[in-house]
């Protein structure tokens, strides 16, 4: 039996502490697959009626334009959309790597997720099309996940 775990960050209020724990609750899981993103308000909600209260957008906004990659409405507390960006980008790599099911040496993952710190820099807001550039590297030799 499998286990999958979905994680939501970013909900109307959620502080940094809030989120850290989260994303760290996420990494040190033992679930075996799973992902992280950012809650979208969408129309007609209920979470969109509280977004347009509290404030945090404007009636009418174009929620669509909140499913595309780094572009979404923050609603966090003291959290810019930047770190939020960051976050969601660390914990997804880190997540992968730090999976029971891994075949790899626990040694190897710990660099494959240090490695993070090295490729985030250079790519920045471009991380998640970088990791399915990686990906499709790694499909391109039909080599199997780690």
């Amino acid at each position: 039996l499998r286990t999958i775990g979905y994680h939501m960050i970013g909900m109307l209020n959620e502080t940094a502490e809030q989120i850290n724990a989260t994303l760290n609750f996420a990494v040190n899981s033992k679930l075996d697959s799973g992902g992280i993103s950012v809650v979208a308000p969408i129309y007609g909600t209920d979470l969109y009626e509280m977004a347009v209260k509290a404030g945090k957008l404007e009636a009418g906004l174009p929620w669509w334009k909140a499913t595309r990659a780094n572009a979404f409405i923050n609603l966090a507390k003291d959290v810019s959309s930047k770190r939020l960006a960051y976050l969601v980008s660390k914990t997804y790599w880190m997540f992968f790597w730090s999976r029971p099911g891994r075949r790899w040496p626990r040694w190897v993952r710990k660099l494959a997720q240090a490695s993070f710190f090295v490729f985030y820099p250079v790519v920045g807001d471009r991380f998640g099309d970088f990791t399915i550039w990686m990906d499709n590297v790694r499909k391109k030799f039909r080599l199997g996940l780690p």
